[in-house]
């Protein structure tokens, strides 16, 4: 029995048809499997039902807190605490604590005009937290 040596070139293309074969078989197997759920719950429309989201949700119990790592975000850093504030979430059980290096004090300044215009309308769950540690990644 002979063996035949195939050149690196030709090798390369071998393996990387075979990888496009594996990725094809993987990708028509998800398909048809999204094909079969999709025609499943469209023939039985109890599984459907039973699959949504509830009518009416449990109101919010846990309290958490955003962490906004913000580095030179003068321009977003307003925008983007009303955002966070302005959650569909109860403010009396959130609490949003942005985080800069306390020679960024540009992001600084901004997000404490906010906080401020916060606090004016009865927000006082918004702080800014500087730190000093060097390196900065």
């Amino acid at each position: 029995m002979s063996t035949i040596l195939l050149p690196v070139g030709q090798a390369i293309v071998m393996f990387l048809l075979a990888i496009a074969v594996v990725l094809s078989l993987i990708l028509t197997i998800q398909s048809v499997y999204t094909l079969y759920i999709m025609l499943y719950t469209w023939d039985r429309p109890e599984a459907s039902r039973k699959a949504k989201a509830p009518a009416r949700l449990l109101s919010p119990r846990m309290s958490f807190t955003v962490l906004l790592p913000a580095r030179h975000e003068e321009d977003v850093i307003q925008t983007t605490i009303e955002r966070v504030v302005r959650a569909n979430y109860p403010l009396s059980l959130l609490e949003v604590m942005v985080i800069c290096s306390i020679d960024d004090t540009g992001t600084i300044a901004k997000a404490q005009q906010k906080i401020a215009q916060l606090r004016r309308r009865g927000v006082t769950n918004v702080q800014v937290i500087a730190f000093k540690n060097i390196p900065i990644n």
